[in-house]
């Protein structure tokens, strides 16, 4: 397998760390890329677009106006000439063996799947920082059964996963609608549509924290985007069952855990329609809605002591 592979990198006002990430990428063992920066309409008086401008044409340069992050990426989807797509932040990096890696994994029998890596964390300085984070083993995982690990408390790095092109063209593009979680439910529709994870803990992505990083500035975004994003879903996660337990019913705990009480009421009628309701889920229920009473005082706590930003 030697498949084209397109990086593309969005960027907004990102002349601080754009070109780490570009020289991450220019850096793979595996040779068969073409790069792909989209200027989002940056307002930093040229800054950004100066230094992408320096690399010539080692990568291919689009620039835009401002429409947000999914736009920047479906314009780089729609210039790719790649059968595989690797998304790359401005502000993060790739190992030099990311997408060797994930190529290797590729099969005739697997290729119609996501391929996911390990993901690292760094500081605003580019130094190495420890995270917790749940853990995977290696292997293939249905989409059913990734739903079911993600409803659990795993999160997925969109800049982690090699896509194929064609599942973009069956299954849409990033909705532009959504600033926030443009890409979680991305990977809803997803797995929700037939497509599975092939993953490796080798690492692959070095993921920035830093107080200006949108997953901080732009939270209160997630806010507005939760139920867009869970009332679409909700249908397509409905009939899918993992060793027989509901996805929808794993969801609905999520949404009430995470106070997105809109969807969860949606969520909660379908399941009493199904009879998929126990009184045991009931009481779980309850003490999930009393944990969330107090869930905002701690997340405010948790951005106050590791990012010094007020919620």
């Amino acid at each position: 397998m030697n498949p084209k592979v397109s990086i593309i990198i969005p960027v907004y006002n990102g002349a601080n760390y754009v070109a780490e990430a570009i020289d991450s990428a220019l850096a793979q063992t595996y040779k068969n890329i073409e790069i792909i920066v989209v200027n989002d309409g940056s307002r930093d008086d040229g800054a950004t677009e100066k230094v992408v401008l320096s690399y010539g044409d080692k990568i291919k340069y689009i620039a835009k106006e401002n429409g947000g992050v999914s736009t920047a990426l479906n314009r780089g989807i729609a210039e790719m000439t790649g059968e595989y797509f690797s998304w790359l932040s401005h502000d993060d990096a790739y190992t030099p063996e990311k997408i060797e890696n994930q190529v290797a994994l590729i099969t005739e029998e697997n290729k119609d799947n996501m391929f996911m890596c390990h993901t690292s964390f760094i500081d605003k300085d580019s130094r190495p920082l420890e995270r917790w984070q749940r853990e995977i083993e290696d292997g293939f995982y249905s989409g059913e059964h990734m739903l079911n690990i993600m409803f659990g408390g795993y999160s997925i790095s969109g800049c982690a996963l090699l896509i194929p092109k064609k599942v973009f063209d069956t299954l849409g593009n990033f909705r532009e609608d959504i600033r926030y979680m443009q890409d979680m439910e991305l990977w809803y529709r997803f797995l929700s549509g037939g497509v599975g994870i092939v993953h490796t803990n080798k690492d692959g992505v070095l993921s920035r924290v830093h107080s200006q990083q949108v997953t901080v500035t732009g939270a209160a975004m997630g806010t507005k985007d939760a139920p867009v994003v869970g009332l679409s879903v909700i249908g397509r996660f409905r009939p899918l069952f993992f060793e027989g337990q509901s996805i929808l019913k794993k969801y609905y705990f999520l949404c009430l855990r995470n106070r997105s009480y809109e969807t969860a009421k949606a969520a909660k009628a379908m399941l009493k329609e199904d009879k998929l309701l126990s009184f045991g889920d009931k009481l779980k229920a309850t003490r999930i809605k009393l944990y969330g009473k107090i869930r905002p005082t701690l997340v405010k706590l948790y951005y106050k002591l590791f990012f010094k930003v007020k919620r």
